[in-house]
């Protein structure tokens, strides 16, 4: 829970405000309550994360904000300072997860992020007045190619969304092609803490299964399964766009 917010709410999912009391007569918000439960590409775990954090961690508002009425609470999971950004003007929350740690749990042991944007009210057109629908993203390091002469690439990496799901832009009627989830980060370890339990025996084996595959990939970075297959010169310009970037097929 968030203590010491005297005067502030949370939107609820059904738009009321949810207050919750806390200890010693302090007002507090229970984080995860304005989360839509069953938004696409969601974890289950990933309220009770919140949650947990909030009442466990530390809050480091004060130095960790980014802007006026966001909140920041801190907490250490196996090694890794994660922390949960709340927006209480537009209900998204955004959790960061520390990378550099030598664990291997994330890709290239970098940073992760997982992020939940509540739904926009849409201004104009005949949906005018309606939401759009809540979103979750995951982003983490992968690697791409650069180009760097005619006939020439070098790895290159970059922090990008590896969830894109299909999505109905409300505007146009345009359905937007999705790919799932392509992360290779271990979140294993955020789930456990979530709930509250003890890895099985399955999960301790497919993370050392894991962590060895992000060794791997951090020594061998072309290897990167995410990088789109590059057939020769003949389709550099395809492959290409005009500032040197990989763009893929």
């Amino acid at each position: 829970m968030i203590a010491a917010l005297t005067g502030t709410a949370a939107v609820g999912a059904t738009g009321l405000l949810k207050i919750v009391k806390g200890s010693k007569g302090v007002t507090a918000i229970k984080a995860g309550d304005h989360i839509i439960q069953g938004t696409q590409g969601m974890p289950d775990w990933f309220i009770p994360l919140i949650n947990r954090i909030t009442k466990e961690g530390d809050d480091v508002t004060a130095k960790l904000a980014t802007k006026e009425r966001e909140i920041v609470h801190s907490k250490k999971i196996e090694g890794h300072d994660v922390d949960v950004y709340q927006d209480l003007d537009t209900g998204n929350i955004r959790v960061e997860v520390e990378g550099g740690t030598g664990k291997n749990l994330t890709a290239y042991d970098e940073g992760l992020s997982l992020e939940y944007k509540a739904g926009e009210v849409i201004e104009e057109g005949k949906h005018a007045g309606k939401k759009t629908d809540p979103e979750f993203s995951t982003a983490e390091t992968e690697a791409s190619y650069v180009r760097t002469g005619p006939d020439d690439a070098e790895i290159d990496f970059q922090y990008s969304d590896q969830s894109i799901y299909p999505r109905y832009k409300y505007t146009t009627g345009e359905v937007i092609p999705g790919r799932g989830n392509q992360s290779i980060s271990d979140t294993t370890f955020l789930k456990n803490y979530a709930t509250k339990k003890k890895p099985t025996m399955g999960e301790i084996v497919e993370t050392s299964k894991k962590k060895k595959e992000i060794k791997y990939l951090k020594e061998n970075p072309h290897e990167d399964p995410r990088i789109p297959e590059y057939t020769g010169p003949d389709d550099a310009d395809d492959l290409f766009d005009r500032f040197g970037n990989y763009i893929g097929d």
